[in-house]
């Protein structure tokens, strides 16, 4: 009886989870599209400078420097000379690199949006802005760890980015089980079918993993000494989520 409680009490929860994570993404996707949308309204007012040195890509305090101003007529005086090699475009958005970039650092880098949305990050000035963040993916050897495999049958691996010799920080990707979405009357079919729908992405596969992340490695796993004081300097291990179980203790 305690087990199925748990499990109970689990299941409801990831399903609460998922309603919220739902209402929040709508919730910033939302706000990203006033901030970015309506951002030339507010800038026209600022007091500053009206250089694009430093700038590419972003407001300069008085005027624009990305490759929105020539449309929209409001360019700093040096635009083309200081950000002459402009910046790629996302498909499907009038946003380039440098701007999501900016939008949310911690999620985009111009690798990531290359790989995962085939923008064209060539001249952005936020390209190998962190290039000693970066850790490199270590795959499990088949023949020694056979069983270490991800949802899809792909071996699993890690993230290696060395530091100190004696002190590591071991960081365990979160991703949560697979469950049956219909939480009012779940079955094993519907999990399996939740597995099967998770391995054809890189939360159940590593076939799509980057030879070199760093998209990922902000806040605790940052390199910076800035941004984290306390670990910049450590062995980091970073293990991406992919097999659809579930890590727990009571450390």
């Amino acid at each position: 009886p305690k087990q199925l409680t748990v499990r109970s009490l689990s299941r409801a929860m990831f399903c609460e989870l998922g309603r919220a994570s739902r209402a929040f993404a709508v919730a910033m996707l939302l706000l990203f599209s006033i901030s970015l949308g309506g951002g030339r309204s507010w800038g026209a007012a600022g007091q500053g400078s009206d250089s694009c040195v430093g700038k590419c890509g972003s407001w300069a305090d008085k005027c624009w420097c990305n490759d929105e101003c020539e449309k929209h007529g409001d360019c700093c005086h040096d635009y083309k000379d200081v950000c002459s090699a402009g910046c790629g475009r996302c498909p499907g958005t009038e946003y380039s690199c440098d701007e999501w970039i900016r939008w949310d650092p911690r999620r985009y880098t111009c690798e990531s949006l290359e790989r995962d949305w085939h923008c064209n990050c060539t001249g952005c000035t936020s390209c190998g802005a962190h290039p000693d963040n970066a850790a490199k993916l270590q795959l499990f050897d088949e023949s020694k760890y056979p069983q270490a495999r991800c949802l899809d049958g792909s071996m699993a691996g890690y993230y290696l980015r060395k530091g100190a010799a004696k002190k590591y920080l071991i960081f365990l990707e979160g991703g949560g089980w697979c469950y049956d979405s219909n939480c009012e009357d779940p079955t094993r079919a519907g999990t399996l079918k939740d597995c099967r729908r998770r391995s054809e992405g890189k939360l159940g596969s590593s076939r799509e993993w980057p030879a070199v992340e760093d998209s990922y490695l902000s806040g605790m796993n940052s390199a910076d000494p800035d941004e984290n004081p306390v670990f910049h300097n450590w062995t980091l291990v970073y293990v991406p989520y992919c097999d659809g179980a579930s890590f727990s203790g009571d450390t």
